[in-house]
């Protein structure tokens, strides 16, 4: 886990002039989650353990989140051709039948 979060350089961080020691870590989380909204760093996985830190730190849903996010990943997506229209009245093809055995 240090590992990961070091990869995420969120370990050892260091105030800039000015910055208390809780303003640098969030000045570093902060970046660190738009580099993963912005696609230029995977989500750090903590597997099980995000069970047990959201037990004991609870956990929280941004409503007001919910619009961007969705926003994004539509802009994310690779546009997608649309399906031609079948005109009213066509005939559906007909689904393969199995050719009849002697």
């Amino acid at each position: 886990m240090q590992e990961a979060g070091r990869a995420a350089g969120l370990i050892d961080i260091q105030p800039q002039a000015g910055e208390t020691k809780e303003q640098a870590v969030d000045r570093k989380v902060m970046a660190y989650l738009q580099s993963i909204l912005d696609g230029q760093q995977n989500v750090l996985s903590l597997g099980p353990l995000s069970y047990a830190l959201r037990s004991v730190y609870g956990g929280e849903v941004l409503e007001r989140a919910f619009p961007v996010v969705v926003q994004r990943v539509e802009a994310a997506r690779p546009a997608v051709p649309p399906l031609p229209q079948q005109q009213p009245g066509t005939p559906q093809p007909e689904p393969d039948s199995p050719t009849p055995q002697p």
